[in-house]
């Protein structure tokens, strides 16, 4: 079972191997449900980090983020979705917008995202995070607890950019502004977050 430590002044949840196993193989799970619709399934953020960096999933990280290409995954989602909730996904969280693509979906007690990166001039996005689209316009391959999986290209120069220089040094937090590089992170007014809180729960009150 998972365990709480305090690490500076903070709590930290680091999961069981055997939580880790099961994390591995819903990941595995969810690559063969995209791979059936011809969609890659891309490692970004915290998972590739650990894959790169301690060849494991990171103890204390908290979700798997994967990497998909909005412009190949909208025609795609009705027969995406279905596969997911036949092979067991809980899709628990949805939004499917013109420039905002975002999946949540559970299963064996872990989270895993769809994350959609738009395509934006040089670069590719998602609602908070950018990354050079440089990095996928040819995908590269990782091997990871005995699968192969698509990573950006030049993985090193991606994590650099996503996490900062000294991304190969363990930062045990949960705040972003700590452990994202100012790079990759986009910066939102005061005023637009506002906004974008009054648009999420008018969201949630129409979903009700």
């Amino acid at each position: 079972m998972s365990h709480v430590e305090i690490i500076n002044g903070k709590e930290i949840t680091f999961y069981s191997d055997k939580e880790l196993e099961f994390r591995n193989k819903g990941l595995q799970e969810i690559k063969v449900v995209l791979n059936t619709i011809d969609i890659d399934c891309i490692l970004i953020f915290g998972i590739l980090l650990g894959a790169v960096r301690d060849k494991n999933f990171i103890k204390w990280d908290w979700d798997v983020e994967l990497a998909v290409f909005p412009e190949e995954i909208y025609p795609k989602f009705n027969k995406l979705e279905v596969l997911l909730l036949n092979n067991g996904f809980e899709v628990v969280k949805k939004r499917i917008e013109s420039k905002h693509f975002k999946v949540n979906l559970i299963k064996y007690d872990n989270k895993y995202t769809l994350l959609g990166l738009h395509k934006n001039g040089d670069m590719r996005s998602s609602r908070w995070n950018q990354v050079p689209s440089k990095y996928f316009d040819q995908l590269g391959e990782i091997e990871f607890l005995g699968e192969i999986y698509k990573t950006p290209s030049n993985v090193n120069k991606y994590l650099a950019f996503t996490y900062g220089e000294n991304w190969r040094i363990p930062k045990m937090t949960y705040n972003k502004k700590e452990y994202l590089s100012s790079n990759g992170r986009i910066k939102i007014s005061f005023v637009n977050k506002i906004i974008n809180r009054l648009k999420e729960i008018k969201r949630v009150h129409l979903d009700i």
